[in-house]
């Protein structure tokens, strides 16, 4: 099930009466995409990918939302351990030159794209499990329904931090924009600590690292 972002438009009016509704719809998405990307309160568990021998990167795609990152990944049943190139310059150069193993860590760049590392040497049919956090489109006109029903007034924060701080409209205010910012920034952390909760690690009897 999804809610309307437009859902939200009732909750915002009584502050900035007038606020076009196309606005308060791009600034509600806004702030979705934002509270997602921070918290990781939306994951979703990708398909198996297959791992081919001698390959580094892997895409990851969605179809249900933007993906903000990822949350945890492994190989062959064994957790990963993130990493970023800088640190993989700095422990092991020879990571460029396609220095092939069997993976124990990866890093992502634009979050499409999982690197392995050491590289793959043998292919493995449905050997990479990736878990990302997810966000909604830059187009998306509604959302996951926990974001309505959980998260409806952080939402709405958000979104007035945001539409209080624009400068030449009638409902300008940098000081109630503070105010809601800050009830705003109060909200995603407790978003994040909602998503440790949901998401927690556990190990399954064969020994395989996941989450539940």
């Amino acid at each position: 099930m999804a809610t309307d972002i437009s859902d939200w438009h009732k909750y915002i009016l009584p502050y900035t009466p007038g606020a076009p509704k196309l606005l308060m719809t791009r600034t509600l998405r806004e702030t979705l995409r934002d509270f997602c990307r921070q918290t990781e309160a939306w994951q979703e568990t990708l398909t198996a990918i297959d791992v081919v021998a001698s390959t580094q990167s892997y895409a990851l795609t969605s179809s249900n939302g933007d993906i903000a990152g990822v949350v945890w990944a492994s190989y062959n049943d064994d957790t990963m351990d993130p990493t970023s190139e800088d640190q993989l310059d700095h422990e092991s150069p020879e990571w460029r030159d396609g220095d092939e193993g069997t993976p124990d860590k990866y890093f992502v760049r634009n979050t499409r794209y999982i690197y392995l590392y050491p590289t793959p040497s043998s292919a493995l049919t449905g050997g990479l499990d990736v878990i990302v956090a997810l966000m909604p489109t830059d187009t998306a006109t509604s959302v996951e329904d926990f974001l309505f029903d959980d998260f409806r007034d952080t939402i709405k924060h958000g979104a007035l931090e945001r539409l209080f701080d624009m400068r030449g409209q009638e409902w300008y205010d940098p000081i109630e924009s503070e105010r809601h910012g800050s009830k705003y920034r109060t909200g995603v952390s407790n978003g994040r600590n909602y998503a440790q909760s949901q998401y927690s690690r556990f190990t399954y009897s064969t020994g395989k690292t996941g989450f539940i």
